[in-house]
């Protein structure tokens, strides 16, 4: 997850405050171009002061009305950067050169807070976006019953025989398997010399199959 700086509600926050911003200068821009360019040193820029207001007051209506104001947010730093360059042209041989610089500066101060606010509203985005992928299910137990009424349903019940020694494995008598209560009395069964055990038959029911050379050894005992 991305590491955000500023919170959801802040970041919103200064993204309204940034759009009443915008149509305030817009307005100001608008309405009294040729002051704001004498005051610049711009006087034959005030035509272009004038669009620059009218640019800002639509980026501002953009950031208020959309429910997602990052593009137009993103649009106001590159409004920012075309104000730095106007003004920056307009520093050599400026009469009024303080006053422009003072206004690059409050620029590039106001374009550093779009930046950030710029990205702290696409990674919120992101975020969102991620959380709609994948689905939370932090809140479910596994049981298809609340835990309280889970508790003690199995208290009734029984392990089948065959669960506790599956019938296959169990010790096999005349091609039968012994039940579990006889496991302890098919434990006296005999081994003969051989290693074969007496009375464990195959569970196909046949006679226990000896090796070749278990076969080989009991044909010499029975010779001697």
């Amino acid at each position: 997850m991305t590491n955000h700086y500023v919170s959801s509600s802040s970041t919103h926050a200064l993204a309204q405050g940034l759009g009443w911003f915008s149509i305030g200068l817009g307005l100001a821009q608008l309405l009294a171009p040729r002051r704001l360019a004498t005051s610049l040193g711009m006087d034959e820029h005030s035509g272009l002061i004038q669009a620059y207001g009218a640019r800002e007051i639509a980026t501002g209506i953009g950031i208020l009305t959309q429910s997602d104001p990052t593009p137009w947010i993103w649009g106001r730093v590159g409004g920012d950067v075309l104000d730095l360059a106007t003004l920056a042209a307009a520093v050599p041989n400026n009469p009024r050169k303080g006053n422009a610089l003072m206004a690059m500066m409050a620029v590039a101060g106001v374009a550093a807070l779009d930046v950030i606010c710029a990205q702290e509203l696409a990674a919120h985005r992101q975020d969102q976006q991620r959380r709609r992928t994948y689905r939370d299910y932090s809140n479910r137990s596994g049981m298809p019953r609340p835990i309280a009424e889970m508790r003690g349903a199995a208290r009734d019940f029984e392990v089948p025989k065959d669960m506790r020694i599956p019938e296959l494995l169990r010790p096999w008598t005349s091609g039968n398997p012994v039940p579990n209560d006889n496991r302890a009395a098919s434990s006296s069964e005999t081994t003969t010399s051989t290693g074969v055990t007496v009375g464990q038959p195959s569970p196909s029911g046949l006679k226990p199959q000896l090796s070749s050379a278990q076969t080989v050894k009991t044909a010499h005992q029975t010779v001697t």
